[in-house]
C-alpha cells in the first residue's frame, strides 16, 4: 500500500508523520480540522500532503483550514449536513463517513425523482 493511501494521524502530529515517511517516503496524510492545520504549519509539504478533515462547511473554518495551507478534506457525518459536505469548493477532497453511508443514501434517494 505504500504510496497509495492516506495515513490517518489521529493525534500524533509531526511525530506521527516523521515515523510514517521513514517507511513510506510519499505518504498523504489526514487529520482533524484546524487544529491538525496549526500542527504541521511549519511542514513545508503540508498544501501537497496534508488533509484536514470536518463537518463544518462554515466559511470561517474552511478559511481557517485553508489559511494553515492545507488541503481541505470534508466529511459528511449525517445525513442533515451531506448537501453542505459535497457543495462544490475550489480544493476539496470529499470524504464521506463510511458509518453513515446508508443514512445518507436513504435520504438522498428520497429526494430525487429517477422516472
Amino acid at each position: 500500500m505504500i504510496g497509495k493511501v492516506v495515513y490517518a494521524l489521529n493525534g500524533s502530529g509531526m511525530a506521527g508523520i516523521n515515523a510514517i515517511l521513514s517507511i513510506d517516503p510519499d505518504a498523504r496524510f489526514i487529520d482533524k480540522g484546524v487544529g491538525f492545520g496549526a500542527t504541521v504549519k511549519d511542514f513545508s509539504e503540508r498544501g501537497k500532503r496534508c488533509f484536514c478533515y470536518t463537518s463544518d462547511t462554515s466559511d470561517e473554518n474552511i478559511n481557517a483550514i485553508r489559511n494553515y495551507g492545507c488541503l481541505l478534506a470534508l466529511i459528511s457525518l449525517n445525513p442533515d449536513n451531506f448537501e453542505d459536505s459535497i457543495r462544490c469548493k475550489p480544493d476539496m477532497c470529499e470524504f464521506l463517513h463510511t458509518s453513515d453511508f446508508k443514512a445518507i443514501e436513504e435520504n438522498y434517494l428520497k429526494k430525487i425523482k429517477l422516472y
